[in-house]
């Protein structure tokens, strides 16, 4: 009975909903909606939260270096003020990062003296959840230029289920004051989504688009060991304690069989027999690395190379031209 229970949530499991990674977009990632706005202390553009600490900064969007329709961000620093260290002008919006593979923006940098950028000064900041993800220090000791077509390979832990807040900033790395204003000016702010926009199914663990006997393979060698919460193996959290973690168990291999769609028929006969020992020529017996002579034992390793009848592919078509 309770091998035939633990399949009966597996075939439930089977019938779930597709985990895709919604959204994936950027609201007004180019800055076009409003057209111009002379100043993003008194108006947000469509999509972003503004905060702008006066007098020590300014922003607004107008058309001073547009890589993608006809308006860019410009934000920049006031010429001459005193200035806290991680002192910062942002915008920010809400972002779904479930299905996200990487953030692209075209970003300029230049001073408005035309004297050198001096990144232990100021700095361009990207933030995910007020984590600074990307910064203009990496890229030299005069950073001055246009750096088009930046991206960023979104980190695991973002892509967590819910919203994430993405900010793009100009920020001040000394206490002092700063007889220099330094300029950023940013646009086409992109989602790079898994598969072509389809997002990423649950269970795709190796991110090749496919739930396929390589990813339960990956489940199998984690199978009935503690993950921590973050694990990607660790699908189900109803036994997770206080959000620290869980166990890897058959109630994850239920959610990852919630995106295969397939027969039924081989799935029964592994299941009559599983954990059971049978002969070795037994049709059930799929893997043969156990296997002593003249029994099998049908394990999860027999499902695991069953499951190469159930592929279930998040591609996307291309549309038709």
């Amino acid at each position: 009975m309770r091998a035939w229970w633990i399949f009966g949530v597996m075939l439930v499991a089977l019938f779930g909903s597709y985990a895709r990674g919604a959204g994936c977009d950027v609201v007004n990632g180019g800055f076009d909606d409003d057209g111009y706005i002379s100043d993003l202390a008194v108006k947000d553009p469509n999509g972003w939260t503004a905060v702008v600490p006066k007098p020590q900064f300014s922003a607004y969007v107008y058309n001073d270096w547009p890589t993608n329709g006809f308006y860019s961000l410009t934000m920049l620093s006031g010429l001459g003020r005193n200035f806290v260290a991680g002192d910062m002008v942002t915008v920010s919006q809400n972002v779904d990062l479930s299905g996200a593979d990487s953030l692209g923006f075209d970003l300029k940098l230049e001073t408005d003296l035309l004297t050198a950028w001096n990144p232990t000064v100021a700095s361009a900041v990207v933030m995910i959840d007020g984590d600074v993800v990307w910064d203009s220090n990496g890229l030299g000791t005069d950073v001055r230029g246009e750096y088009r077509n930046r991206a960023y390979a979104v980190e695991d832990k973002y892509k967590t289920a819910g919203m994430h807040m993405l900010s793009l900033g100009l920020r001040i790395n000394v206490t002092a004051r700063v007889w220099e204003s330094y300029v950023a000016y940013f646009d086409r702010i992109t989602l790079s989504c898994y598969c072509n926009g389809g997002g990423l199914l649950a269970g795709d663990f190796n991110r090749d688009c496919v739930v396929d006997v390589n990813d339960l393979a990956s489940l199998a060698a984690a199978y009935l060991q503690e993950a921590d919460a973050g694990d990607v193996h660790n699908l189900w959290t109803g036994d997770d304690v206080a959000g620290d973690g869980g166990m890897v168990s058959l109630y994850d291999l239920a959610v990852l069989l919630g995106d295969w769609d397939g027969g039924f028929d081989v799935l029964a006969l592994v299941a009559a027999a599983w954990l059971g020992e049978v002969e070795p020529a037994d049709p059930a017996n799929l893997f043969a690395g156990d296997d002593v002579q003249p029994t099998a034992t049908i394990n999860f390793m027999d499902f695991a190379l069953m499951a190469d009848n159930w592929l279930q592919s998040s591609w996307l078509e291309e549309p038709t031209p």
